[in-house]
């Protein structure tokens, strides 16, 4: 999960014009500086992506390719919703 994170946030910090050794020092301190305020807003957001891709999903046949793109979608999605429940048990 923390692999994950620490992705986002480098490419985030990329796409806002910073240099790869800018990107990664920002991202590690980001990472770093996570709250549970704020992993709980991630979360939220997750959860939204995952409903937006089952929703999505459901609009093609199965087989067809825009299906199989928001099929992957939702499975990545459900993948990174069981790590967060997981890291959520341990906080408790």
């Amino acid at each position: 999960m923390a692999t994950a994170l620490f992705s986002i946030f480098y490419y985030e910090h990329r796409h806002d014009g910073n240099s790869r050794p800018e990107a990664l020092r920002k991202a590690q301190v980001k990472l770093r500086e996570l709250t549970k305020a704020d992993f709980a807003e991630i979360s939220k957001q997750v959860s939204a992506a995952r409903q937006e891709a089952r929703s999505k999903r459901k609009e093609f046949r199965e087989g067809l390719e825009e299906y199989l793109k928001w099929d992957g979608e939702y499975r990545k999605y459900v993948g990174v919703t069981i790590r967060i429940e997981g890291i959520k048990k341990l906080s408790r």
